[in-house]
């Protein structure tokens, strides 16, 4: 019997019914998803779990974005970063790739944008931490 690994997906949004809705549509296109409302709680996630790609809300109060891309990576989390942002200037584009971000899309995300920057992430075999 053939076991179907699938991609764990990490959505980081301040706004809850954001990371909700954002949650429920990643699961009807067959990704496993844990919801943070904040940079501390998906620390915590990311300290017990791994993901292969985190969405990331850019705006958010306390620890931004940027702020907590830098603390995964300094935290040995190595998976995808995706930012998620409410605003499209090239420079926030620019910015964010240059934090380390993969992608950066808009809100409201589409569909269709979303899982094209998802399709090329390999799904994780192991999904808890060893550490």
């Amino acid at each position: 019997m053939t076991s179907i690994v699938k991609q764990h997906v990490l959505v980081v949004d301040d706004d809850e019914d954001t990371a909700e809705v954002l949650g429920e549509l990643l699961r009807a296109h067959g990704r496993v998803v844990s919801i943070a409302t904040s940079g501390r709680a998906a620390l915590v996630l990311c300290a017990s779990f791994t993901h292969d790609v985190a969405l990331i809300d850019i705006m958010m109060p306390t620890m931004d974005g940027y702020e907590l891309a830098g603390e995964l990576r300094s935290h040995g989390v190595t998976c995808r970063l995706i930012a998620v942002s409410g605003r499209a200037p090239d420079e926030d584009r620019q910015r964010a790739l240059d934090a380390g971000f993969g992608a950066y899309l808009v809100k409201p995300v589409g569909v269709q944008a979303l899982l094209a920057v998802l399709s090329p992430i390999l799904p994780s075999t192991r999904s808890l931490r060893t550490r």
